[in-house]
């Protein structure tokens, strides 16, 4: 599913950047661990809502964090392209956000995709 693919490659692919390896285990569990509790449609994208019940994969009360850098191919996108906004709250997976670009409309299905890291000098690398 796309949007368990882009969280584990946001994840993981912020290890080096601003997470050590204890907290990326940790939101990687809570991913597993998590239950969908609401989705919405924007139209030029989506809003997916985490439940992370076991409190103890929590990474701290006070830790509010947005990673990203993983952007999708997308059929069914006239530009064919997306990206991906993950935001941890209080120490736990709450929201993964994705959007097109422009006012490129969400496709209703999505079957074909393929997902690749944006690198910090903006070069991109499919994952």
């Amino acid at each position: 599913m796309l949007e368990k693919e882009v969280i584990e490659n946001i994840v993981k692919f912020s290890e080096t950047k601003f997470l050590n390896r204890s907290l990326v285990a940790k939101i990687l569990k809570q991913s597993k661990n998590s239950k969908v509790t609401s989705r919405d449609f924007s139209g030029v994208g989506f809003f997916t809502y985490f439940q992370v019940d076991d409190k103890s994969l929590s990474l701290g009360n006070n830790i509010n964090l947005q990673l990203g850098g993983i952007g999708a191919e997308i059929e069914g996108l006239k530009y064919n392209t997306a990206g991906f906004t993950l935001f941890i709250e209080n120490g736990m997976l709450a929201l993964l956000e994705g959007y097109s670009y422009g006012d490129d409309k969400w496709p209703k299905k999505i079957t074909n995709y393929k997902l690749y890291l944006i690198n910090p000098d903006g070069s991109l690398a499919w994952i």
